[in-house]
């Protein structure tokens, strides 16, 4: 497959490790791939066998730029997945803003320590400055 795929011949030591494996034969050093690797490899072959798992990885990557694009999306499928695993609508509705009011505060959180760190930064540039002239 290398062979007919330069750019998958390029990537292959990145893609790749040797592992060593139980085998019947007694611990083997194997070529394995990383999760990168097994779906550039999914992609790169040549058989109609094949097209299945590339259809599948092409609608599950559409579906997750859908989700990105609409954050919105994403809370409505988990609703619809609760409800069909027989959830009360009650539970649902606290689960999801629970998970919702997390994600807030803990970009909140972030943002505050962003804004302390630049403020120390510059208290400690305007303390230090002085000393450097």
């Amino acid at each position: 497959m290398r062979h007919r795929d330069p750019s998958l011949a390029r990537l292959w030591p990145d893609l790749t490790k040797l592992l060593p494996l139980d085998t019947t034969q007694g611990v083997r050093d194997l070529l394995c791939v990383n999760t990168l690797g097994f779906f550039r490899l999914v992609q790169s072959m040549p058989n109609k066998q094949v097209e299945s798992w590339r259809l599948w990885l092409a609608q599950t990557a559409y579906e997750q730029m859908r989700f990105v694009e609409d954050p919105m999306r994403a809370v409505q499928l988990a609703k619809d997945l609760y409800k069909a695993k027989g959830y009360a609508e009650d539970w649902i509705v606290q689960k999801i803003s629970g998970a919702l009011l997390a994600k807030e505060k803990n970009t909140t959180e972030k943002e505050k320590m962003d804004e302390d760190f630049l403020l120390f930064m510059s208290e400690l540039t305007k303390n230090i400055q002085p000393v450097w002239q």
